[in-house]
């Protein structure tokens, strides 16, 4: 469903007004100047070269690759021999990807068959994952690398349920893995061959070839609460991490990393020797892959750790040396609130000093992806005097695939609770109420802060909302299998069409269909979607906002901005342009609830 031309300029005319209101065009270059500097501090990552070409990464996912000067984006890149094979996204952010091999002299060849963001090359082969529709990736195919052609066809999953991804394995093992929101399964490609590893495990973490070519990963056998069982790893590994997520392990370099609550913890594994614990910190650690796609002595490793710009370390089986510290802006606290059914939650709170004028909440709790604890993009608002709580609500992976199991489908109410349990704690333990407290949420986390605007909009929980890219029109979006991800994603949001029980929760938390004829007066929101998103289509955010607003149009205001020549995500100076315009509405609203 499109969005009509005139009620997208009337959307953000009003938008637009009210940041003219409020702001000079010096403060909001000001502003934008802030979210670009704390931007370009997070984006230290890694360089890697290989022969005359220079492969980034900007923060911890983004790539982008030199040649000959000019650089160049791609979700995915891999060179050899002066060559380089890209999977490049087009312009229009609708997440459509296609494959270019170059040279120094320009393009080589160019695979014009919509692709997934996903590339292996390997013995001049290149391995991708072509499209069987929108959005989803269901073929593995090998090409020859020097000249695109010779296509062969290794893989197509049987399942609509089932999405493909390509992940490169330490000592150049090629991993192909089959994931449905929860159990997946796990392939190994060598040449033109597919095997199928580990089937009796519902979970895995690829690891690669060890030094003597035997296939590593560690698997939960038989259900998602199972234990981690690792295969082909020789390694002593501590039984304490056995539940929590994995986020790395080499075997060449006996190197661990876990997560568990936001934690992430860095051990050293022998084959004898008890495993030793090397560093301990709150955020996140990125890798270098492809130093462990090809062997290499080191692995370099970069914290983003919550209040600190990143630092950087070399890791080898020797142990662990800084290359650059990161200087902390704001300080951390680790805590925990009991959800309605007394379930332990964490939630991390960041602040600057003790000026707290209000709470941003930040939640995702979906896909079984830990929530991201950078605190990068919030920096101005830290230095504004707002405190920043991450909520790692179930649903995410912060405590590994049981957490994630037990708020999927029906069970979604386990993240709604889990959220406003972590809301009423931070509160209670800043002293700043519930009219001073803002709830953020991007796309499939809009769903919960839907949810909570939804059955609270009078107020008492949260007095504004934020929402990027927001999922919100549930019951419509699961009802409809035509749309790009639903079956994709029964598994993860349930199926309403045979599930009595999936229909139930999603009627009552569907955030355009839980909203009273009155909307919700009591909260005030900013939201932001995008012309050409795919993944939640703009007409959401439009049917939510006019539910928001009542019949009356009575109440907190609501602001709805949308992008034109984007999709899911935003980025570079508009982005930075984007958060700046957000600050200043919500910076705006904290301070007219008056003096703290």
């Amino acid at each position: 469903m499109d969005i009509p031309l005139r009620r997208s300029i009337a959307e953000n005319l009003h938008f637009d007004t009210a940041i003219q209101a409020i702001s000079t065009k010096e403060e909001q270059t000001a502003a934008k100047k802030e979210f670009e500097t704390a931007s370009d501090a997070d984006s230290l990552g890694f360089i890697y070269k290989s022969g005359e070409v220079s492969i980034l990464t900007i923060g911890l996912n983004s790539l982008t690759w030199d040649l000959d000067g000019k650089l160049r984006d791609a979700a995915a890149v891999q060179s050899e021999d002066g060559m380089v094979w890209a999977i490049e996204a087009d312009e229009s952010g609708r997440e459509v990807y296609s494959l270019k091999c170059y040279n120094k002299r320009g393009v080589v060849w160019h695979n014009e068959t919509s692709i997934g963001p996903f590339l292996c090359v390997k013995n001049g082969v290149c391995y991708v994952v072509e499209c069987t529709s929108e959005l989803r990736y269901g073929r593995c195919v090998s090409l020859d690398a020097k000249t695109g052609g010779e296509r062969r066809l290794l893989f197509t999953e049987p399942s609509r349920r089932n999405n493909l991804s390509l992940l490169r394995g330490e000592g150049g093992c090629v991993f192909l893995q089959s994931d449905n929101s929860g159990t997946k399964a796990l392939y190994v490609i060598d040449g033109v061959s597919v095997k199928r590893i580990g089937e009796e495990c519902v979970s895995f973490v690829p690891v690669g070839y060890d030094e003597s070519g035997a296939v590593c990963f560690f698997g939960r056998i038989g259900n998602l609460s199972a234990p981690w069982t690792p295969f082909g790893i020789q390694h002593n590994i501590p039984l304490a991490v056995r539940r929590d997520g994995i986020d790395l392990f080499s075997s060449r370099h006996a190197i661990l990393i876990t997560s568990s609550g936001g934690v992430r913890r860095i051990y050293q594994c022998g084959y004898d020797s008890v495993p030793k614990k090397l560093d301990e910190i709150v955020g996140q650690i990125g890798y270098d892959i492809y130093s462990l796609w090809e062997g290499k002595d080191t692995v370099r490793l970069v914290y983003k750790e919550a209040g600190k710009t990143p630092s950087v370390y070399d890791i080898s089986s020797k142990g662990m040396k800084r290359i650059k510290a990161g200087v902390e802006y704001a300080k951390h606290t680790v805590l925990t609130c009991r959800s309605k059914d007394g379930t332990a939650v964490p939630y991390i709170l960041v602040q600057k000093g003790k000026a707290r004028r209000g709470l941003m909440i930040v939640i995702y709790g979906a896909y079984g992806l830990p929530t991201g604890l950078g605190t990068s993009r919030w920096k101005p608002y830290l230095e504004a005097g707002w405190g920043i709580v991450f909520g790692l609500i179930r649903g995410g992976g912060d405590f590994g695939d049981e957490w994630a199991a037990a708020a999927r489908t029906y069970k979604k109410w386990k993240s709604v609770e889990d959220t406003i349990a972590v809301i009423l704690a931070a509160q209670k333990r800043t002293g700043i109420s519930w009219e001073r407290t803002c709830i953020y949420g991007r796309s499939a986390g809009g769903y919960t802060l839907g949810a909570i605007v939804a059955h609270h909009g009078t107020g008492g929980i949260v007095g504004a909302a934020y929402a990027e890219v927001p999922y919100v029109d549930v019951l419509r979006t699961t009802s409809t299998p035509s749309l790009p991800l639903t079956i994709l994603e029964y598994d993860e949001f349930g199926n309403p069409r045979k599930n009595p029980r999936d229909l139930k929760t999603i009627r009552e938390l569907s955030p355009v269909d839980a909203l009273p004829s009155e909307g919700a007066p009591g909260v005030f929101v900013v939201a932001r979607t995008s012309m050409n998103d795919r993944e939640v289509l703009p007409y959401e955010s439009v049917k939510w906002v006019d539910r928001l607003r009542g019949k009356s149009f009575h109440g907190e205001e609501k602001y709805l901005a949308i992008t034109d020549g984007y999709g899911h995500f935003v980025s570079g100076s508009t982005g930075n342009e984007q958060k700046a315009q957000d600050f200043i509405l919500l910076d705006s609203w904290l301070t007219s609830r008056g003096r703290v």
